[in-house]
């Protein structure tokens, strides 16, 4: 490895411009999608499936309540790891924790 000469800086100088040599120091510039996350209208279609899919479960008894439910509870883990990591992230995470504390009917199996 060569090394350039050292230059003293001059109080005078202006300031050097901080520049990055590889990729990763583009990290926090790089759009979410890029890296595999949903983009914002992706998103939107995940909020409106999972709606939808939540007032089927809560408009439907029985067996076609708890296919919704189930349909539900898969559309969101499919999700979770594309969704980027943010408050929406762990919403959904949370979501998703309640509604398999819930049985097949949709009751609460966690003791109190």
């Amino acid at each position: 490895m060569v090394e350039k000469p050292r230059r003293d800086r001059n109080v005078d100088d202006p300031p050097e411009e901080l520049t990055f040599s590889s990729p990763p120091c583009f990290m926090h510039e790089v759009r979410p999608e890029y890296l595999g996350y949903m983009s914002e209208a992706e998103v939107e279609e995940l909020l409106t499936e999972i709606r939808a899919l939540w007032r089927e479960a809560l408009a439907n008894v029985g067996d076609q309540a708890e296919a919704a439910r189930h349909a539900l509870r898969e559309r969101c883990r499919q999700a979770l790891p594309r969704v980027y990591p943010s408050t929406l992230r762990d919403e959904l995470e949370e979501f998703l924790v309640r509604l398999d504390e819930e049985g097949p009917r949709g009751e609460s199996t966690r003791e109190e």
